[in-house]
């Protein structure tokens, strides 16, 4: 895989939910269809005390039940009094697409919150490109807000904004470039018998934005989800749901445990990530003060067959921190959007296919004391963008790095640390054994690499 495989292939790939709230809460749903949540504008964490115990609102926390709907409420009727804490039982609960607002602390007990299984079905009739309407075999498990992705030669990627018996009513996601456009609607035809699916992501942490280019797009650090907390939850995924005969790029992005977009002073801390097939934890676009501490992640990406391909399964980190930029109507970029200001320290990383941390064209961020062990691509990635994008002042210090997969280094494979387009990394005191490749630096300016133990490689310090 050449270097820029990875940059050119994720902003595609990287397409997640964004929901217009206002056409959403205000709907009656079906049974067991949700609203999306409410987006009050909310002050901080620190003037606001409220506590819900979710079970109040009808969770079962059973594991087999969807609480998803019932959560969703409870969720809803804390931002409208200005944020709280959402407290979890010590049960385990079934969740899928729900959507997070600022000044939300989700805080658990013991708790297991399980992704629900994928659900399929196939189009009845055929639909145009432009339609805001699809009729499906069986909308049986789908519900108001679900993310579905609809493929039968190319994919499309949409939210369920209504439901009447079999027929949805659907609009695009709207963040990368291709679906940041002002089209409604799908933007391909898709004939009877496409397949649909819908994605098994937990919790999307975003305001959402509106059709086309939002007004707030050429800021960055304005308008987004403020002062979001998740506090020792464990975090399953759906990996033996997927059916991968019907695999698409897409189930990497909309499978995983949290997706914050546009979030300042988010914090994910003591929870667990077990059995995802992608991503548990994505930061997409600008985010900024956040902190991931404290966590623990095993076994994401693995499950993947052979089949699926490397530059695919890019998307199978344990953390990633990712750039996005936007553009206008007219296709011209109004700005780039790259997180800033954040610490990931203190976690664990076992078994991640592409390594336990990913952060591309980000700044002024610290990466300490965290443990890499098994990983099959790079196990901690220090990553620019193209389109000039680049990653300045990361402190790479005091990570353990270990047991990256040998034999094969065309592809980076196997590499404990890699550091590429970038400027002012400093990589200090790391531990990195038994990897292919100890120390990649690929198109790094101003890097300083000092005092770093590597031991059992094949290859010390590699300059490309």
């Amino acid at each position: 895989m050449k270097i820029l495989t990875a940059i050119i292939l994720l902003p595609i790939f990287w397409i997640f939910c964004t929901f217009s709230a206002k056409g959403y809460v205000n709907s009656k749903p079906e049974t067991n269809s949700r609203p999306v949540a409410v987006s009050d504008k909310l002050t901080s964490l620190s003037q606001i005390s409220k506590t819900i115990n979710v079970d109040k609102f009808g969770l079962k926390g059973d594991g087999i039940t969807n609480d998803s709907y019932m959560l969703q409420q409870a969720i809803n009727k804390l931002a409208k009094s200005g944020g709280g804490i959402l407290k979890f039982s010590n049960k385990k609960y079934l969740i899928n697409n729900v959507i997070i607002p600022s000044c939300i602390q989700v805080i658990g007990d013991k708790t297991i919150i399980k992704s629900k299984d994928v659900f399929y079905t196939t189009t009845k009739v055929s639909s145009k490109k432009g339609s805001s309407i699809v009729e499906v075999h069986n909308a049986g498990g789908i519900n108001v807000g679900d993310v579905l992705t609809i493929k039968y030669e190319v994919t499309d990627i949409v939210v369920v904004k209504s439901k009447k018996g079999n027929v949805l009513t659907i609009e695009p996601f709207r963040i990368t470039y291709e679906n940041a456009a002002t089209y409604k609607g799908l933007k391909y035809d898709q004939p009877n018998g496409a397949i649909v699916g819908v994605r098994s992501q937990i919790f999307w942490i975003t305001s959402g934005l509106k059709l086309g280019a939002d007004r707030l797009d050429r800021k960055v650090f304005i308008g987004g989800v403020n002062d979001v907390i998740f506090d020792g939850i464990t975090f399953v995924g759906s990996k033996l749901s997927n059916r991968y005969s019907y695999y698409n790029v897409f189930d990497l992005i909309t499978s995983g445990a949290l997706f914050f977009y546009r979030t300042s002073n988010a914090v994910v801390r003591n929870c667990q990530f077990y059995d995802f097939y992608s991503t548990p934890t994505v930061f997409y676009g600008w985010n900024t003060g956040l902190k991931y501490t404290g966590n623990k992640v095993e076994n994401v990406g693995y499950v993947l067959p052979a089949s699926v391909p490397i530059q695919e399964k890019d998307a199978t980190s344990g953390i990633t921190l990712h750039w996005d930029q936007r553009f206008d109507r007219n296709d011209t970029e109004l700005s780039k959007h790259i997180s800033t200001k954040y610490i990931l320290e203190g976690n664990s990383f076992l078994k991640c296919w592409n390594g336990g941390i990913f952060v591309s064209a980000t700044n002024s961020g610290i990466i300490r004391n965290n443990v890499i062990n098994g990983f099959v691509s790079k196990g901690l990635s220090v990553y620019g963008g193209d389109l000039g994008i680049s990653t300045a002042n990361i402190s790479v210090e005091s990570n353990i790095v270990m047991n990256g997969e040998k034999g094969n280094d065309g592809e980076n494979l196997g590499t404990g640390i890699w550091i590429s387009i970038s400027n002012g990394i400093n990589v200090i005191n790391n531990s990195i054994n038994d990897c292919e490749t100890g120390i990649v630096q690929q198109g790094a300016e101003k890097t300083q690499v000092s005092s770093n133990s590597i031991s059992n490689c094949r290859n010390k310090i590699l300059n490309k």
